[in-house]
């Protein structure tokens, strides 16, 4: 992913991203009378955040609906100058679906989905025992799910 571009978002953007984050599937002219504008306008500004993968339209299931009855972080203690190299082999690793390179406690963080607790175990002493670097890992298996948002946006946008 690449952090470095900012793009130049306008009041009307965000109003659009905000919008499109609490329902993706709503028609522009909907959109447009929601956010009080035409519906050309809303159309060029939804196309160009598209166009510029400012915005990406997704569906989003509970993993649980797809028969991933086991869910964890873990946190990934690594040899500093073999980070990235350990990121790179855990991003392609299936039940990886979110990787986070971090300060503090652990180096790295991932959140992996699992179908049952024997691939959870199978992932900590198979796949992450075979990476070079790895000093340490702590798994925190998550019990339920409050809270699963994709909206960046504070109530302040």
């Amino acid at each position: 992913m690449d952090d470095k571009k900012h793009p130049v978002l306008d009041k009307l953007d965000l109003a659009i991203i905000k919008e499109m984050a609490n329902d993706g599937r709503q028609p522009v002219s909907s959109l447009a009378k929601k956010l009080g504008t035409s519906r050309a306008t809303v159309g060029k500004k939804l196309q160009r955040l598209l166009d510029e993968h400012i915005l990406t339209i997704a569906g989003f299931v509970l993993p649980g609906t797809l028969g991933y009855q086991t869910n964890a972080i873990i946190g990934i203690n690594v040899i500093p100058n073999e980070i990235d190299n350990v990121a790179d082999k855990l991003v392609s690793n299936e039940n990886v679906h979110m990787l986070f390179i971090s300060a503090g406690r652990h180096d790295i963080i991932v959140w992996a989905l699992f179908q049952q607790s024997e691939d959870l175990s199978n992932f900590l002493r198979q796949e992450l025992g075979k990476i070079p670097g790895i000093t340490h890992t702590e798994t925190m298996i998550n019990l339920g799910i409050k809270k699963l948002s994709m909206s960046y946006l504070s109530p302040h946008h």
